[in-house]
């Protein structure tokens, strides 16, 4: 059988191992050799040691120049690590190729990871992309922008595309288009239309498969109150965290609440919640649902539309961001930026959980989804992959 490569380099958030470890495991089972380079090693030791699943750190950059601005385009984030220094672009794309060398798969799959990309396209392995909207934008060639309202920066940002287009093609030595250059042979969107980062610029047609069905890590938990609102939570540690739990548990709901990096002292002051550091599986939770509060990650607001779930949603970043604007967008819920969730927090969950228009919105877009089987897009790259090799 195939020996198949996955590649996760950018990105902090275990949502991108989610995206292909069903992917891996699904070809893992039909006889292939799979194995992954990326970021996080401890994920890594925690996630895929147990399926005997190989893998190795991916290379880092290091002694990266600072932009000096708000991140604006993907050719900015490509900046950011690394893509506007020749020798740092170069070792890092060469250390990928070294390994290639080493490992000689049949096929590379790319979530996030450009440099392995470029990699790939010059040792000549064949490569399929999966990921988000945000992290496949609509084209590169100019990288459009996720942050409007920056007319100032308009010159910094075509200066800094224009840099990163000379570094990569100079790898190359070819005057290619970075949309040409960082295509993958093929490419997938694991998304929703709804929750498209770039939605405004992508082209009318394309397709979005929806998710893959995430891995059953986790504890399994049940909701054990009838007659009282259920609220999932899944937040990381921040100065406000003590507001929003006290907020919770005013209204008198049941909360299963998963922060992984919670004190002990706060959980103390919080003993009618029921909270967890550890993963929970979210699927059987989402089912009987009333409000889901997040960060707005991209898997976690993907499964709530799909379930029906409306959100209260507090990003901590411009693409959490970006998902929480389509999510309101949809009808299913509200944003706060971090700034206004200590005094509004309390105000927008009131109004989401009373305000049945939420649960609409989110319902609406479930409706449009309900006949499109869970596992359309887990068979799709398989399938592609498999025809591929």
């Amino acid at each position: 059988m195939s020996r198949i490569v996955f590649a996760w380099e950018l990105g902090e958030n275990h949502g991108h191992l989610w995206r292909l470890l069903p992917i891996a495991r699904q070809l893992q089972l039909r006889g292939h050799e799979v194995m992954f380079g990326l970021r996080s090693v401890a994920a890594a030791q925690r996630y895929l040691a147990p399926h005997g699943i190989r893998w190795f750190a991916c290379p880092t950059p290091v002694g990266v120049a600072e932009l000096g601005r708000d991140l604006a385009t993907y050719a900015d984030i490509l900046a950011i690590n690394g893509a506007t220094q020749p020798d740092l672009l170069g070792g890092m794309v060469q250390a990928w190729q070294n390994l290639y060398t080493l490992l000689q798969p049949d096929l590379i799959v790319i979530e996030h990871s450009p440099f392995a990309l470029l990699a790939a396209r010059r040792a000549g392995i064949r490569t399929v992309q999966v990921g988000t909207g945000f992290t496949i934008p609509p084209t590169l060639s100019p990288a459009p922008c996720f942050r409007p309202g920056l007319p100032d920066a308009a010159e910094a940002q075509r200066q800094t595309q224009e840099q990163v287009a000379r570094t990569v093609q100079a790898l190359f030595k070819q005057p290619h288009s970075l949309s040409r250059l960082l295509a993958a042979d093929h490419t997938r969107l694991l998304s929703l239309r709804e929750l498209d980062h770039y939605a405004a610029q992508r082209p009318p047609g394309t397709t979005f498969l929806g998710a893959v069905p995430e891995p059953d890590q986790g504890e399994l938990l049940r909701w054990s109150q009838s007659g009282q609102p259920r609220l999932f939570v899944y937040l990381y540690m921040q100065p406000w965290m003590d507001t929003v739990l006290s907020a919770l548990e005013a209204i008198g709901a049941e909360v299963i609440a998963v922060i992984p990096d919670l004190g002990a002292d706060l959980a103390r002051r919080h003993p009618k919640l029921r909270l967890y550091r550890k993963p929970v599986q979210l699927g059987p939770l989402l089912a009987d649902c009333t409000l889901a509060i997040t960060h707005a990650g991209h898997g976690t607001a993907l499964n709530c539309l799909l379930a029906g779930v409306p959100m209260v949603l507090l990003p901590l970043h411009m693409e959490q961001l970006l998902v929480a604007e389509r999510v309101a967008v949809a009808g299913a819920g509200l944003g706060l930026l971090p700034t206004h969730v200590a005094t509004g927090f309390a105000n927008v969950l009131s109004e989401v959980l009373r305000n049945p228009q939420y649960r609409d919105g989110a319902g609406a877009v479930s409706a449009r989804y309900r006949d499109v089987p869970r596992s359309r897009a887990l068979e799709e790259i398989t399938g592609l992959i498999e025809h591929i090799l």
